[in-house]
């Protein structure tokens, strides 16, 4: 489950760097951005990226 984590992590570090540069004059709106993906995210995948259904 390590690559998912990792792979998860570096997506997250993209989106913060490109929602930063191309939200500069918004501010904090940019982790609000990445806060709402996050989410909608593990509303969809919950078991993660590489993760296995249970059952």
């Amino acid at each position: 489950h390590q690559g998912g984590a990792i792979a998860g992590g570096f997506i997250l570090g993209m989106m913060e760097s490109v929602g930063l540069t191309v939200l500069r004059e918004y501010g904090d709106v940019t982790y609000l951005v990445i806060f709402a993906a996050l989410m909608v995210f593990l509303s969809v995948r919950p078991n993660g990226l590489m993760g296995k259904p249970w059952g």
